[in-house]
């Protein structure tokens, strides 16, 4: 009899708990947090991807994308308690307990900052004591479409660094030392620490009605 009883009290733990498993399961189609989620990491990964290349093409500091990439990893658990909260059709007040939870994950993303990010150093070591006359000129990039100015931007890097190497008062590393980097979409910091330069040249060539345009910029390695 006890053994009967045993049993019929294990069988309905096992249906109570498949059907609070099955309630939760069903909130969470309900308030679509699945959804929210997925367009969430969707979103933070066009934004990551977006914010690498302005970077590289605008010559940010290297601390920015790291940062960033910590502050969308903290928007996971922000994601997914909006979706909670107001995922469900119809409109929903901001509760306390939702304020709570927000307020929690902002104040661990600042702790994550303050006690230890891991973010790289701005322009790495020794930048700081580089001479600035110590010039490297990294190959002109061809932003033609196509790619058929690629001999021409070879030609214009090599005449620059042609006319800079006369100056007497610049180091210019020849082309062969900044050749592994030509075709290689490095961040500047890895570039200034491998070639030990205080000062780097890059420029760009494209075409347009007919015309090159050739674009230039001097970057100061300790900025």
């Amino acid at each position: 009899m006890r053994t009967q009883r045993s049993v019929a009290s294990h069988q309905v733990a096992a249906a109570m708990s498949e059907s609070r498993l099955s309630a939760v399961f069903k909130e969470i189609r309900e308030r679509r947090v699945i959804p929210w989620t997925l367009a969430y990491f969707a979103g933070a990964w066009v934004l990551l991807e977006a914010t690498g290349f302005l970077g590289d093409e605008f010559g940010w500091a290297d601390w920015i994308v790291p940062a960033f990439t910590i502050i969308l990893g903290f928007g996971i658990p922000s994601a997914i308690t909006l979706a909670w909260f107001h995922g469900a059709a119809g409109w929903q007040r901001i509760t306390r307990q939702e304020a709570a939870v927000h307020s929690l994950i902002a104040a661990s993303l600042l702790v994550a900052f303050l006690l230890g990010p891991p973010l790289p150093d701005r322009v790495g070591p020794g930048v700081g004591e580089l001479p600035l006359t110590r010039v490297a000129v990294l190959y002109f990039k061809d932003h033609s479409e196509g790619g058929g100015l690629d001999p021409l931007s070879r030609e214009l890097t090599e005449a620059v660094v042609h006319r800079l190497a006369q100056v007497p008062a610049l180091d210019v590393l020849p082309l062969s030392a900044v050749g592994e980097f030509r075709d290689v979409a490095a961040p500047l910091h890895s570039i200034v620490a491998a070639l030990g330069t205080g000062s780097l040249l890059e420029g760009s060539i494209t075409e347009l009605d007919d015309q090159f345009v050739v674009t230039a910029q001097l970057i100061e390695a300790r900025s």
